[in-house]
């Protein structure tokens, strides 16, 4: 997000390193490009119910990798020891692969119900946590600033009615 897109009275808080994604004091945009098309998600902050991350795994891998290994034992039965060997080394690399690849899943929620979703591959978690917490403390700072909590409760003032 350029400078000049900005509101009023509103600041860049973080952007990802792309500009795909930016945080700002009153908003979160999320810039989706394809070979095809660009579209843009905006939600205002104050709008935001929940944030997911969620973790991410393509289970072809795993299926495949066991499939092979399976594929192996059949011709292990059948004394086919290269068949066997290559099936077993294939069924090992999959099912690593299986396991050494994740993507991190961010579900932004609001509360109209509509969502920005987004991958963020190769981020470590320490850095989607440090995300989260820069979001959900502008939506705090956004939700205070307009309408600011009273700094003292004087108990005169405070009348509890039975049920």
């Amino acid at each position: 997000m350029k400078t000049s897109q900005l509101l009023n009275k509103e600041e860049i808080i973080t952007m990802a390193a792309g500009g795909d994604l930016t945080l700002t004091t009153q908003r979160i945009r999320l810039v989706q490009k394809t070979s095809k098309s660009t579209d843009i998600h905006s939600m205002c902050l104050d709008k935001i119910s929940s944030v997911e991350i969620n973790h991410e795994k393509d289970r072809k891998y795993l299926i495949l990798g066991i499939l092979a290994l399976a594929g192996g034992v059949y011709f292990l039965s059948e004394s086919e020891s290269m068949g066997t060997l290559t099936l077993f080394a294939i069924g090992i690399i999959l099912i690593a692969v299986y396991y050494r690849m994740f993507k991190h899943l961010v579900v932004i929620t609001s509360d109209g119900g509509s969502k920005l979703i987004f991958h963020t591959d190769g981020l470590p978690t320490s850095d989607l946590i440090k995300f989260l917490d820069q979001l959900e403390e502008a939506k705090l700072d956004l939700l205070l600033a307009r309408s600011p909590l009273p700094s003292t409760v004087d108990a005169n003032q405070v009348t509890l009615t039975p049920n």
